[in-house]
């Protein structure tokens, strides 16, 4: 669904690995030695194009001892910077381990190894917390060690770093990296520094503009206005004119970041209202989405004066079978949740729900989100899910169902 695009990362990039519980065997010495391509040639002894770990923290921070690398006994001297402490070595072990039972294709493991689902059931663990170990790990030399490092990077928490060293072993990954399994969670990580400290702004620029993997533009632009207000005009700008779809959603879902700014908060309705046009794209979805949640219940500024564009928009696309985002309803739903919204527009809010669930061709999650909307804020919902009872889709039949099981 549009809306969730920023909402559920760990739940995107579990989608874009696709981890199923099955086991999986290695692929025998073909495996093993299969030629990195793409973005983990990168990180591969034969194809060296990163600076070297040293290099890194030499350049970043002079004081600091070279960065550790997980196929070489770790260095165990205590430092006061995250980029030259020791790695975990429980960690590392892990990870070999789950690198040694997992077939690789050059670029990723493979997706339907057990072995791999369990890696991500350990990082989302409270405890396992190896932020900065699986940021110096982007820069080993195994590109196996290097993958794991990227994927963990997106299970493990978004916080950044306040490291300039690992600043940049992130910016550069994020540069070095097309594998959208890969980049996605370096691109989370690099969106959470703060980039004017540590001299990164016009990089962070040039990925957002010209990273050549969507994905990894998208989730960047999702979230990097959260510690860089100064890029707001740039992310506007994307959300406006990106020739990816899926980049406008989530640049669109990113000015949500901005907080403390009524000036920039109403532009951002502004901004969302020249999305909803007829061109049925995701980020039209979104930002209905967008305008009809905004107010009280995100601590911003409502996007009353946009209210009636989302009525009507939505009321058009409900009333011909067309909504096929559930953002639409949530966007709908918002209004009768928001507390300066006017009877008049509850009204009306209240109508597109029953329409959308009234007309068979629109999303089925839709159908049933609406009917759940209209049991919490229409007392006429038990007479109007009477009529879904014996409905085409069984889920609409259930909501309505529980609708009449309610008790008063």
């Amino acid at each position: 669904m549009a809306h969730l695009g920023r909402l559920g990362r760990v739940g995107l990039f579990a989608s874009l690995l696709g981890v199923a519980a099955c086991n999986d065997k290695p692929s025998g010495d073909s495996a093993a030695s299969a030629e990195p391509v793409s973005a983990s040639a990168a990180a591969a002894p034969s194809a060296p194009t990163a600076p070297s770990a040293a290099a890194v923290a030499s350049a970043a921070a002079p004081s600091a001892a070279p960065l550790p690398v997980a196929s070489e006994a770790p260095s165990a001297a205590p430092s006061a910077s995250p980029a030259a402490a020791a790695i975990d070595p429980e960690l590392l072990a892990r990870m070999k381990k789950v690198a040694s039972a997992c077939s690789w294709n050059g670029k990723v493991l493979n997706e339907n190894c057990k072995a791999l689902a369990g890696w991500h059931e350990y990082l989302f663990e409270p405890i396992n917390d190896h932020q900065h170990d699986l940021m110096r790990l982007l820069e080993d030399k195994d590109p196996k060690i290097v993958f794991l490092a990227a994927v963990g990077l997106s299970s493990d928490g978004i916080t950044g770093t306040s490291d300039p060293a690992l600043a940049k072993v992130l910016f550069d990954a994020f540069e070095r990296e097309k594998e959208p399994a890969m980049c996605a969670g370096i691109a989370m990580q690099a969106a959470s520094v703060k980039t004017a400290d540590f001299g990164l702004e016009e990089r962070a620029k040039a990925l957002l503009k010209d990273h050549p993997t969507s994905e990894c533009r998208g989730e960047f632009a999702a979230a990097v206005l959260g510690r860089n207000p100064q890029l707001y005009d740039l992310i506007v700008e994307l959300a406006k004119t990106d020739k990816v779809p899926d980049v406008r959603h989530e640049a669109a879902s990113g000015l949500r970041r901005i907080r403390h700014d009524k000036d920039r908060e109403k532009n951002n309705c502004k901004v969302w209202a020249e999305l909803i046009d007829d061109t049925g794209e995701v980020y039209e979805a979104t930002a209905g989405w967008l305008i009809g949640t905004s107010g009280s219940r995100t601590l911003s500024v409502p996007c009353s004066e946009q209210w009636p564009l989302l009525l009507s928009r939505a009321q058009g696309l409900a009333s011909t079978g067309k909504v096929q985002e559930v953002s639409w309803e949530s966007g709908i739903c918002g209004l009768l949740e928001e507390d300066s919204a006017d009877g008049d527009t509850k009204t009306k809010a209240k109508a597109v729900l029953r329409k959308l669930v009234e007309v068979t061709g629109n999303l089925e999650h839709a159908r049933v989100a609406a009917l759940h909307c209209l049991r919490r804020f229409d007392s006429d919902a038990k007479t109007f899910a009477k009529t879904f009872e014996n409905d085409s889709s069984e889920k609409v039949q259930a909501a309505a169902k529980r609708i009449l099981e309610t008790k008063p």
